[in-house]
C-alpha cells in the first residue's frame, strides 16, 4: 500500500514547484530581453532609451525634466542621479 502525503509535505512541494516557476519565468524575461537586443541593438537601445526616459518623467512627477537637459552628460552627473540608480539597482 502507497503511503499517503500529509500536508506539510504536500505544502512543501508546492512550495518548492512555485519557487521553480517563478526562477523559470525570470529566466525566459532575461533570454526575451537578451532575445529583443541581440534581434535588432539598435532598435533595442532606443526603445530602452525612451522607456527610461518615460519612466524618469513618471518618477519626477512635476518636477518636469527638460528633455534639452537630459541631453547634456552634466544632467547625469547630479547627486540624484547617482542615488536613483544605487537605488534601482539594489531592488532588482
Amino acid at each position: 500500500m502507497k503511503e499517503v502525503p500529509n500536508v506539510n509535505q504536500i505544502v512543501e512541494l508546492d512550495e518548492k514547484i512555485n519557487g521553480l516557476i517563478q526562477q523559470i519565468t525570470i529566466s525566459k524575461m532575461k533570454r526575451d530581453f537578451m532575445k529583443a537586443f541581440v534581434d535588432d541593438p539598435v532598435g533595442f537601445i532606443n526603445a530602452w532609451i525612451a522607456s527610461q526616459s518615460r519612466d524618469l518623467e513618471g518618477l519626477m512627477g512635476e518636477n518636469h525634466v527638460n528633455r534639452e537637459e537630459m541631453r547634456r552628460s552634466e544632467f547625469y552627473n547630479q547627486q540624484w542621479v547617482h542615488e536613483a540608480v544605487f537605488q534601482y539597482l539594489n531592488t532588482r
